[in-house]
């Protein structure tokens, strides 16, 4: 069974939240509310939520790793090899989005737009990387082409 997790990035502070949970309408509390009600795994009446985190953007973890064993995350920018129909590796980047119920990536194949779920892709490829993320800026350097991140993005909790 696939583990469920998330993670949050503050807009406001541009870093990645840790301690936060979501209330089952969707409201997100804070830090220290996620602390009083985690050991005692009880439910927060809605008149404990006052503290909700509208600045917060909440991803899901897919379920995969990346070639290092890493957790893929939607948001994440992903490199890897598309195939196509003459056996050719076509590598690429992409953005894992989720809609309608599974986790997608975006290519081009040929020059037409295309996508495919992330879990063929990693079946095509099994060295699939993580290369940053939607917080993060990308930057591809011309003498290797491939991209690489260009900044570092810091924990809220540092």
């Amino acid at each position: 069974m696939q583990e469920i997790k998330f993670r949050a990035w503050s807009k406001r502070d541009k870093c990645w939240v840790h301690g936060f949970c979501i209330h089952q309408t969707g409201k997100i509390s804070d830090r220290i509310t996620a602390e009083l009600v985690m050991p005692q795994h009880i439910a927060i009446p809605d008149a404990h939520w006052d503290e909700e985190k509208e600045d917060l953007i909440i991803q899901q973890f897919t379920g995969l790793l990346d070639k290092q064993g890493k957790e893929i995350f939607e948001g994440d920018e992903l490199l890897f090899t598309i195939f196509d129909r003459f056996d050719n590796g076509i590598p690429t980047s992409s953005e894992v989005y989720f809609d309608n119920g599974s986790f997608w990536v975006n290519y081009k194949n040929g020059g037409i737009d295309s996508c495919m779920e992330l879990g063929r892709v990693i079946d095509q490829d099994d060295e699939i990387e993580i290369i940053g993320n939607i917080f993060e800026k990308i930057k591809v350097i011309p003498r290797v082409g491939m991209p690489q991140l260009d900044t570092k993005i810091k924990n809220c909790d540092s």
